[in-house]
């Protein structure tokens, strides 16, 4: 690729670019493959790319709305499942119930418990 950078390009990373100025994992960089999933969707959010000749192309513009559309996923769920999880554990606790019952008994026919 050319050392200057046109008008159509500015901006444009390469997948490998844009791995480089993400912050890294474990003192890792992000790799190249990973990105190229991200561009075919995680959790139904897609990384914006185009194609010039052979290179997938990302711009970090791109890059912050997908990780900020991956958050609002992330509160959306955490905020729905609250109202689940409290039933859980109110299921949870009267299944756990019925299990500590259930043990006792065994263990007073075995006359382990008095």
């Amino acid at each position: 690729m050319c050392d200057h950078a046109t008008d159509t390009t500015q901006g444009l990373l390469t997948l490998s670019q844009a791995a480089k100025i993400l912050p890294r994992n474990n003192g890792c960089y992000i790799h190249t493959s990973t990105l190229w999933r991200w561009t075919r969707g995680l959790r139904g959010v897609y990384l914006q790319y185009v194609r010039i000749g052979r290179f997938i192309m990302v711009t970090e513009d791109g890059l912050h709305r997908f990780f900020t559309e991956l958050a609002k996923l992330d509160y959306e769920r955490a905020r729905s499942s609250k109202f689940k999880r409290r039933r859980r554990c109110r299921n949870y606790d009267s299944h756990r119930q019925r299990a500590i019952q259930e043990s006792e008994a065994i263990l007073r026919r075995a006359k382990i418990l008095v």
